[in-house]
């Protein structure tokens, strides 16, 4: 197999694995630094998905083939950004409540790998039934988080389960205000962002 072919069958082959909730996918998500920045690849993917999934708003706005790439490049560095503060508020918190926890690598590995569900989100494009595959898509994502955590972290569940959320809310309260300072400046540039969606 050709090297600049191996990193995206490698990528497809562990977020297929994440989202068949296959314990495997994690470990190896959060062996090392570089597995964790590796499937970064994953929110970038969800993002831009998104609003392909929303793609009546680029419609609407008519926008040229540049603003259209750099709004789904902008979206896809939105959730990355996301992931990362998803991960650095779940270490954050899993290192106050007990000693010794895992590396920051590992937490976001899982917390990046646990987007592969949300790669699907061009779906919610679909009249009637897209706002309950948005909500499927959630669910299977923080899913994902729950299982992957259990495995990467030697502690009680409901401990994990909490600081996972706790983590989610911090990350979703940022990527808001980020859009409140930052959009303005967006919107004149041509420049959209997927919107309405209650994750990350």
């Amino acid at each position: 197999m050709p090297d600049w072919l191996r990193y995206p069958v490698e990528l497809i082959d562990l977020a297929l694995a994440a989202a068949a909730l296959d314990p495997a996918a994690f470990e190896r998500a959060s062996a090392n630094r570089a597995a964790a920045l590796t499937v970064l690849a994953l929110p970038f993917l969800a993002g831009a998905s998104e609003l392909l999934g929303q793609a009546y708003v680029l419609a609407a706005r008519r926008v040229s083939r540049a603003q259209a790439a750099a709004s789904l490049v902008t979206t896809g560095l939105v959730y990355v950004a996301g992931a990362v503060v998803w991960g650095a508020a779940t270490y954050a918190l899993l290192a106050a409540a007990r000693p010794g926890p895992p590396p920051d690598a590992a937490i976001l590995g899982v917390v990046a790998v646990s987007y592969a569900p949300r790669v699907l989100s061009l779906l919610t494009i679909a009249p009637y039934y897209g706002e309950f595959v948005n909500r499927a898509l959630d669910a299977w994502m923080m899913t994902c988080v729950a299982l992957g955590l259990w495995v990467v972290v030697d502690g009680a569940l409901w401990a994990v389960l909490a600081c996972a959320a706790a983590g989610w809310a911090v990350s979703l309260s940022t990527r808001r205000v980020a859009g409140l300072v930052l959009g303005p400046a967006a919107r004149r540039l041509g420049v959209i962002t997927a919107r309405r969606r209650p994750h990350v």
